[in-house]
């Protein structure tokens, strides 16, 4: 089995999934003082995208954007894709050219790139990770140094075994120290039936979904709190050369990703608009509309970098050189990746432009 093999997807949003959590990893920021991209073709282009998994709150922006009209006047029609049952063969058959976008997570590009697969992500979609500890509030715990003797639901996955081992060792202790149970990826069902006193969890996913299920707050540790930097948890990513090859059509998508991204967390309305034609009815249904919008209303912070306050007002799509490098070094530090890249050589910049960044809409 090769690296990339070794994840699996989580279905995080739903709060019932059964499936592992894949990577993928980004940065450098982008160019301020670029030109705007170049207009739209003659005629209309059309670009297959992956999506994450089944349709859900992590890419209803596209949905957004499709019917505000942006990609259109980018001269773009969208083609999305819904991955196959093995959600780890996603860099894969990006790599083989089944599709020319995806979406990937940490750490899905370090190890594409390790196993000789030339992919790179052009813009950085949902800025951070949101990864932690939840449990149920009246245990109070407030750090790792709390976790001495307890049972922690971890995920199977390679990213959440290294948060699990950076967090703890920020209190002093080891997985020697507690017991390690494997929740299937259902941490809720964990939490809910007293198999485990605390469980990995996303803010805008298990928390809240734990949340309604309990009818009470829960509590929550992030882990960025206890030695994890600011993980970008999703991006756009293609093959180099297709990028290359595809230059301005690129620009223009990000153009229009900028637009939609704006639109999606500034727009309460248009956001539920999108989760009723793509994530809460038929047979790809991921959740009902008030878990939906109460998981989005969670998400919006994460999908800008850390302290980037009023949507309105942020930058998108962009991750400064710094934040990457901080990643790539806790990648190796933590036992995530034995050896990494130079931070180009997972994500450029020379696809954004202003227009990108700074959307306006």
């Amino acid at each position: 089995m090769d690296r990339i093999g070794q994840f699996g997807r989580r279905e995080f949003i739903y709060g019932a999934g059964a499936l592992a959590a894949a990577g993928g990893l980004l940065a450098a920021c982008g160019d301020d003082d670029e030109s705007s991209a170049p207009p739209p073709p003659d005629e209309m282009q059309t670009v297959s995208i992956e999506l994450d998994f089944l349709p859900n709150l992590i890419d209803s922006w596209l949905w957004v954007g499709e019917a505000a009209g942006y990609f259109e006047a980018q001269g773009i029609i969208l083609d999305r894709r819904i991955p196959g049952a093995d959600l780890t063969l996603k860099p894969k058959l990006l790599g083989e050219g089944e599709f020319d976008m995806s979406f990937l997570d940490t750490p899905s590009l370090i190890f594409a790139r390790a196993n000789d697969i030339d992919l790179i992500a052009v813009g950085t979609l949902f800025a951070q990770y949101g990864a932690g500890l939840i449990f149920n509030a009246d245990r109070g715990y407030t750090g790792p140094a709390d976790m001495d003797g307890l049972v922690l639901a971890n995920f199977n996955a390679l990213d959440w075994k290294a948060f699990m081992r950076t967090f703890l060792a920020d209190g002093g202790l080891s997985t020697d120290d507690v017991t390690i149970v494997d929740p299937a990826f259902n941490s809720v069902a964990a939490i809910s039936e007293g198999l485990a006193d605390a469980a990995d969890g996303l803010f805008y996913g298990e928390r809240v979904s734990l949340s309604l299920l309990e009818g009470a707050t829960p509590g929550w540790i992030s882990y960025t709190d206890h030695g994890v930097p600011d993980v970008p948890f999703y991006n756009l990513a293609v093959r180099a050369d297709w990028a290359e090859d595809n230059e301005d059509l690129v620009k223009r998508f990000l153009v229009a990703t900028g637009q939609s991204l704006k639109k999606y967390l500034t727009d309460p309305a248009a956001a539920e608009a999108a989760f009723v034609a793509c994530c809460t009815e038929g047979a790809t249904a991921t959740g009902t509309l008030e878990s939906t919008t109460a998981k989005y209303n969670a998400a919006i912070p994460f999908f800008l970098p850390p302290g980037a306050g009023d949507p309105a007002d942020a930058t998108y799509l962009e991750l400064d050189d710094s934040n990457m490098q901080s990643v790539l070094d806790w990648s190796v530090d933590s036992g995530l990746a034995e050896t990494v890249d130079s931070p180009s050589d997972y994500f450029v910049s020379d696809f954004l432009t202003s227009d990108a960044t700074e959307p306006s809409i």
